[in-house]
């Protein structure tokens, strides 16, 4: 793979009250434990009043699978 990695001048400045509100943001975000080693759940989705049944099946937040009858819900 072959890259161009030219310097191009910038005007970027920080920017603390974004960098704050980034920090803030991210303080709020989920994160599972270190030993967490997924789950599964029954499923239930409702589109315009049809109502689907399946299971989810988490086993990181990268791997997650969703079981549903209908492949188009």
């Amino acid at each position: 793979m072959m890259s161009n990695q030219e310097a191009y001048p910038t005007d970027a400045q920080d920017d603390p009250e974004a960098r704050e509100l980034l920090r803030r943001a991210f303080e709020k975000t989920a994160r599972w434990p270190a030993d967490c080693n997924g789950f599964s759940a029954d499923l239930t989705v409702n589109v315009d009043g049809k109502v689907f049944t399946g299971t989810v099946t988490v086993k990181s937040a990268q791997d997650v699978t969703v079981s549903l009858p209908d492949a188009e819900v």
